[in-house]
């Protein structure tokens, strides 16, 4: 289990991230991994990811990612072709500035696709209701005909009118959420 936070990880610069997410990928180990209020670069956590084979929970917390569209594919893929991966939480997620407004759908869909997840809670910080969501509303319906999800929580995430339809003909056809 490995949890950064306070003062010690929100003054990391990126490169900083990118030596200690390569060294925590290596964990043998590794289970749980928490990183709270913080900035880090995403294409290093893809790669955290795919190295930590028995990883079974993420949190984060109050973090901003930050990467480019290409990043957060890997990102997906990641996640979509994790082994372990059972719960993966984040509350208060913000998105750097150079993120491309839909970029968020592959790690939407990438979720939804996750061999083993079962837990998923998605909360974005900073999102008013009259901004569109980083994602699609058929990322959002992916999600919810995952086979292996069972909780779910979706909060703060500027879900608009347009996501009421995908979320309606997607929850009858669910057989997993509890």
């Amino acid at each position: 289990h490995v949890c950064f936070s306070g003062t010690f990880v929100r003054e990391l610069q990126e490169e900083q991230w990118r030596t200690m997410l390569e060294a925590i990928g290596h964990l043998s180990t590794l289970e749980e991994l928490q990183i709270w209020c913080s900035k880090i670069p995403v294409d290093v956590f893809s790669h955290t990811l795919m190295l930590a084979s028995h990883l079974r929970k993420v949190y984060f917390f109050r973090v901003e990612m930050a990467g480019t569209n290409e990043d957060f594919q890997d990102l997906g893929r990641a996640l979509r072709n994790h082994p372990t991966l059972r719960d993966f939480r984040i509350g208060g997620l913000a998105l750097g500035e150079s993120v491309e407004p839909i970029s968020l759908n592959c790690v939407i869909e990438g979720l939804g696709d996750s061999p083993r997840l079962e837990v998923v809670s998605l909360q974005l910080s900073g999102v008013h209701s009259d901004a569109e969501p980083p994602f699609s509303g058929a990322a959002v319906a992916k999600l919810l005909r995952s086979e292996t999800i069972k909780d779910l929580y979706l909060s703060r995430l500027g879900l608009g009118a347009n996501f009421f339809i995908a979320v309606a003909e997607a929850l009858p056809v669910n057989e997993t959420l509890r």
